[in-house]
């Protein structure tokens, strides 16, 4: 009896752990069936259209509600009662939606016209600034992440961040300018918020030289246009056209008399009604009549006064030299003027003939450039060498001509503008690394000038001195300029919204899988950007904003600039993770 029992027991025993094994089984594959059917939803698009769906449906409620307070907001005005009670109209909706417990932070209202507007929660603009990044979205706040090491992050300590972080101190954002980690958020009720490094000399305008870890209001700055930073001096336009400056003053770029450094913001004397201001160590503001004023060094008469004598507040340039300015290009104490006729003047710095006036001296009043007419935009590279599309679609080319730069079948400087034979029709324009890039009406480019990296696309790495159409590539929208004035790395932006890439690839920027260099345009897997709405190119990385929420990057990732969570280079495009922000 009691073998038997045993036995009995032996064998439900083996029986039950069979079962139990036999179940585990099962289990682990419908999970791994349940995994698969989930990555087949998600790449065919299904779990993420139903979001969007889900998403949709909830943005057109907003609406509906949006369009029901809008006719109570209209009767209440028409029976004079204090509606807004100080505040906007978009603020008094978003109260109002808010106490009828409607969910509004997946969305933003705009007023347009006095029409509110419901949109979906997304990104405006990419900001870019070497080793870190901003992404500006359109309820006015600011997304970052990257270097920290002077806290321009502005999140309160020094900490590196890899992923996309919120700046909570700061929202209502219109304009971020950046210079040498300090930053600048000019906000939408023209005030100004700072933060990051002041150590050269007051830059943010806080009335100390210290770190500033989070965002700041600026107390001096009401009424802001514009913000600029340059060389560690600010400068903030006023809307009834006046400036203020503070910060580095050692050529006195600041305006104010002296070479004293300045550490909050004071108003320039003698300048008012600034339509543009063009800063560096000399400064230049064109006014709303068309005349500029100029101060700040003088080598080389840059600043157009017929002399080399620095001045430290605004100087007018007569108005018989230099009028009726529609833009002005300074480049490296070269500076160029054209006028809204279509003329180019230029003055200052002239060692490889760049000024286009015959010779190689420096030249200290505007002189207009001979033969040079009709202009509808100049490029420059290293402020040597110049190039100059005009309105009826020929090029003309003036300055230094290493590498064959100048497109005119030979290495021999010009000193005037000439004119690029067997080029016409050309539509763009874009000079980089002393390479030219012209995009013709019909799509198509040619090339020429520096082919070190075989940036020219032409299937090698030999200079070229004359225009070449790049074969194989055709229907072309746009070529990219880099950020980088040095950069071999080119994107081109087809009409059917592809994207082909070609040159130097060290750190997988090409966004082609691999670290090997391109010399002729290769095709990026990556879906269309035919409705893209911002693409930076940096030296080595790159951005992509595909729509209002899809950000993709690749190349140099040092310090988690790519904002991927790591530091490794991506060679392919890489999708940020903004989950956390629009979900």
């Amino acid at each position: 009896m009691l073998k038997t029992s045993i036995k009995g027991t032996m064998k439900f025993t083996k029986g039950r752990g069979i079962s139990l094994i036999v179940l585990v089984i099962t289990i682990i594959v419908m999970m791994i069936l349940a995994g698969a059917i989930m990555l087949s939803l998600t790449n065919n698009g299904i779990i993420s259209n139903a979001k969007e769906a889900k998403e949709s449906s909830n943005l057109a409620n907003i609406k509906h509600a949006v369009s029901l307070l809008e006719s109570e907001y209209q009767l209440d005005v028409q029976t004079g009662k204090d509606v807004l009670q100080g505040k906007t109209k978009e603020q008094y909706f978003e109260d109002k939606l808010k106490s009828q417990g409607i969910d509004i932070s997946k969305c933003v209202l705009i007023n347009e016209n006095d029409n509110i507007i419901v949109e979906r929660l997304g990104i405006k603009e990419i900001i870019q600034s070497g080793e870190y990044t901003f992404l500006l979205l359109n309820n006015n706040s600011l997304i970052v992440w990257g270097s920290n090491h002077q806290f321009q992050l502005g999140l309160g300590d020094s900490t590196f961040r890899t992923l996309p972080t919120l700046i909570h101190e700061v929202e209502n954002v219109k304009k971020v300018a950046t210079g040498n980690n300090a930053v600048l958020a000019l906000l939408n009720d023209g005030t100004v918020k700072a933060w990051g490094n002041n150590s050269t000399g007051g830059t943010l305008g806080l009335g100390t030289t210290s770190y500033i870890k989070i965002p700041t209001q600026v107390p001096e700055l009401i009424n802001v246009r514009d913000v600029i930073i340059e060389n560690g001096a600010s400068y903030a336009i006023l809307n009834d056209g006046t400036v203020k400056a503070c910060g580095n003053n050692s050529n006195g770029q600041l305006g104010l008399g002296d070479t004293t450094r300045r550490y909050t913001p004071i108003q320039i004397p003698n300048l008012i009604n600034v339509r543009e201001l063009i800063t560096s160590f000399s400064c230049y503001a064109i006014l709303n009549d068309g005349t500029v004023k100029s101060w700040g060094s003088n080598g080389n008469g840059r600043l157009g006064l017929g002399d080399t004598t620095a001045r430290y507040t605004p100087t007018p340039i007569p108005s018989e030299n230099l009028s009726n300015v529609k833009e002005i290009i300074y480049n490296g104490g070269s500076i160029f003027a054209i006028l809204n006729d279509g003329t180019v003047k230029s003055w200052g710095y002239n060692y490889y003939g760049q000024l286009g006036l015959g010779d190689t001296t420096a030249k200290h009043t505007p002189i207009q450039i001979p033969n040079l007419t009709n202009v509808k935009k100049i490029e420059n590279y290293s402020n040597s060498l110049f190039i100059a599309l005009l309105n009826d679609g020929t090029v003309k080319s003036w300055g230094t001509n290493n590498y064959g730069s100048l497109g005119l079948g030979d290495t021999t400087a010009r000193y005037t503008p000439t004119i690029i034979p067997d080029l016409i029709n050309v539509r763009d324009l874009m000079v980089q690394n002393s390479a030219s890039y012209a995009t013709l009406n019909d799509g198509t480019v040619k090339v020429w000038g520096n082919n070190a990296y075989g940036q020219l696309g032409l299937g090698d790495i030999t200079a070229r001195y004359t225009p070449i159409q790049i074969p194989n590539l055709t229907n072309v929208k746009q070529i990219i300029k880099s950020s980088s004035y040095t950069s071999s790395v080119v994107f081109a932006i087809l009409n059917d919204g592809t994207v082909k890439s070609w040159g130097r690839n060290n750190y997988g920027q090409l966004a082609l899988g691999d670290t090997t260099d391109r010399y002729t345009p290769t095709q990026i897997e990556m879906e269309s950007l035919l409705n893209i709405k911002q693409i930076i190119n940096s030296q080595n990385n790159s951005y992509v904003l595909l729509n209002d929420r899809k950000l993709k990057v690749w190349g140099y990732n040092v310090n988690g600039r790519l904002g991927l969570g790591d530091k490794e280079n991506r060679t392919s495009p890489t999708l940020v993770n903004l989950d956390n922000f629009f979900n």
